[in-house]
């Protein structure tokens, strides 16, 4: 994200795209795989910087919508149940979720799963919090 946020300050022209134009290799040993902990919470002042550098473009505040929406519930889903995550990081991510929930209806880049996912845990955050605990358990990834 900081290579995309740099390339986004000098940038003189920005195109999204919906289509998928690289590979990605699912690894056991990369960062999504590891048990998460309250260090990464320092992600979010990338996409707070973000914020600003995206400030004033409409199709550069879509993507930072998306963005920030969508890695605020991936981070949430992740460390709700985790035994190394405090509660107050919880708490900041049910918080940053509301805040970043605004307007994301009308956000394309969201699929349908996204939106589901947004609206409950900003409207109803305990339902979401235990309907995750729930799956982990089922899934057993949940770190006890």
């Amino acid at each position: 994200y900081m290579f995309t946020l740099k390339a986004l300050e000098k940038a003189e022209k920005v195109t999204l795209k919906k289509e998928v134009m690289y590979e990605y290799v699912d690894r056991n040993d990369s960062a999504t795989k590891k048990e998460p902990n309250d260090k990464e919470y320092y992600f979010f002042s990338v996409l707070d910087h973000m914020e600003e550098v995206c400030k004033g473009s409409r199709r550069l505040e879509e993507y930072y919508g998306y963005l920030n929406t969508k890695e605020t519930i991936t981070f949430l889903t992740r460390f709700i149940g985790h035994k190394d995550v405090k509660a107050e990081t919880i708490d900041k991510l049910k918080s940053r979720v509301r805040k970043c929930s605004k307007g994301y209806f009308h956000n394309p880049l969201l699929t349908n799963k996204e939106i589901i996912q947004v609206f409950v845990a900003s409207k109803v955050p305990n339902l979401y919090i235990n309907t995750v605990l729930i799956l982990k358990r089922i899934r057993g990834v949940l770190c006890e």
